[in-house]
């Protein structure tokens, strides 16, 4: 029996000291673009470690780039040590998904690598008549090890409406919406009361490229600045930790519904951001999450918008519990009524548009 342990654990050393990883140092410092080779196909990396055998590609361009693989817990030939000029771009492009409802356009970001490969690192559905992000696609993988937090706001040709998420602007059409008749915002600086929200969060992947890719405005909606702080980002790790233990998942973001304020006479108002019913604030935020590996690991998560409504509205599903799937969430009002859900479930009342992709 001891014998049989001690192969084990030896076994079990070996696969470990195999794993090749890219240095955090490294992954921070270069600009290069990582892709893993499979049957003559590129994949972007999504984490920072790989398993022997794996074939990468790190790029500067689709005819500048150096080929390594991983032996023995060290690639060779060594990754290169020098930057790309110019430094690679990550653009969108739109592309057919049934997934996205018209007048909607499903966009990819990512890099265009010749005619025949695009390295995508997630897809953002975008109506851009109503200036609104509907929801986002992107994979995660386990053995990311996250940068720190990098990236700033970029502007993408879609999306015009983009001081409406400033504070001053907000605080403007907040007293346009209510005829000068409002205490949700007082004052046009800090506290800010809206974040600017990622639908695919930043700190989901393990490369700085990738995570200043999500800062375009086709990936983010308006909420509530203590809902965002607060539960949404429980959402967010809880979503990170289900990846470190079931391994790689497809993730997806979206908003629902618009959300609704009442006047001083308690009429509801929708709360768009822009004149013309345009750049909604969403009433519930929500993320599915499925596991590749597990297929009992299938739930959805939603959040209500609203960080000023002592009432707890119904949820949008059967609830599940949201302690068994080990999220912890905050009950008061100011944090987001958050409810768990089975997929399916939420899917087939909520977002049928995304059966069998989420």
């Amino acid at each position: 029996m001891f014998k049989t342990l001690g192969i084990f654990l030896l076994l079990l050393i070996a696969q470990i000291n195999a794993t090749c990883v890219i240095d955090a140092a490294y992954g921070q410092s270069t600009n290069r673009i990582f892709a893993t080779i499979s049957r003559n196909r590129l994949e972007i990396l999504r984490k920072n470690a790989v398993p022997n055998g794996t074939k990468l590609r790190v790029l500067c361009s689709a005819t500048n780039y150096v080929d390594s693989t991983c032996r023995n817990g060290q690639f060779s030939p060594a990754l290169p040590t020098t930057n790309c000029s110019p430094k690679p771009d990550p653009k969108h492009e739109a592309v057919q998904d049934a997934s996205c409802p018209a007048p909607a356009t499903m966009y990819r970001m990512g890099y265009r690598l010749g005619p025949n490969h695009f390295l995508e690192i997630y897809r953002s559905c975008y109506d851009v008549t109503s200036q609104r992000s509907l929801f986002s696609i992107h994979e995660i993988d386990s053995d990311t090890k996250n940068p720190p937090r990098t990236g700033c706001w970029r502007v993408t040709d879609v999306v015009v409406i983009i001081p409406s998420f400033q504070a001053k602007n907000i605080y403007r059409r907040f007293n346009e919406i209510f005829n000068n008749q409002q205490t949700y915002i007082t004052s046009p600086g800090r506290p800010y009361k809206f974040n600017r929200g990622h639908l695919t969060p930043s700190a989901d992947f393990g490369f700085c490229d990738q995570m200043r890719a999500t800062f375009r405005y086709i990936n983010v909606v308006a909420q509530f600045a203590d809902v965002n702080d607060s539960n949404w980002s429980r959402v967010e790790n809880w979503v990170r930790r289900m990846r470190d233990l079931h391994g790689k998942m497809t993730v997806c973001t979206g908003g629902i519904g618009v959300l609704e304020l009442d006047d001083v006479a308690g009429n509801p108002r929708d709360i768009y951001l822009v004149r013309g019913n345009r750049n909604p604030v969403p009433k519930w935020t929500y993320k599915i999450i499925r596991s590749h590996s597990n297929r009992n690991v299938h739930y959805a998560v939603i959040t209500y918008n609203h960080a000023e409504n002592p009432v707890q509205p119904a949820s949008l599903c059967t609830p599940l519990s949201c302690v068994s799937l080990g999220l912890q969430v905050s009950p008061a009002p100011n944090s987001g009524y958050t409810y768990c859900c089975d997929a399916n479930d939420f899917i087939i009342r909520n977002v049928q548009n995304l059966q069998n992709v989420c």
